[in-house]
């Protein structure tokens, strides 16, 4: 059975090659080969070809998914004096 690392590199390597998800931003975790991957992409078909990638890996045991569908945002963090404002 493959590592937990070993795992992660994979799955890491394997969405590194899908030119859709240069835009998306995914956090993976493995915990004794259980992949959660956390995100946000830009459509249906997006989602269902990261899940696809991942089932895809030799030695995923299982497959958390909580990749949201929606326009990628970047949120300003606040200021000291947005809150005193």
């Amino acid at each position: 059975m493959p590592s937990d690392q070993q795992v992660l590199d994979d799955v890491i390597a394997a969405f590194a090659l899908v030119p859709d998800f240069k835009t998306s931003r995914f956090y993976v975790d493995v915990k004794s080969r259980v992949v959660t991957i956390r995100g946000r992409v830009t459509s249906v078909a997006q989602r269902q070809k990261a899940e696809s990638i991942a089932r895809g890996i030799v030695g995923l045991r299982a497959l958390v998914l909580e990749v949201a569908i929606g326009p990628q945002s970047y949120v300003r963090p606040a200021s000291f004096s947005d809150m005193t404002a």
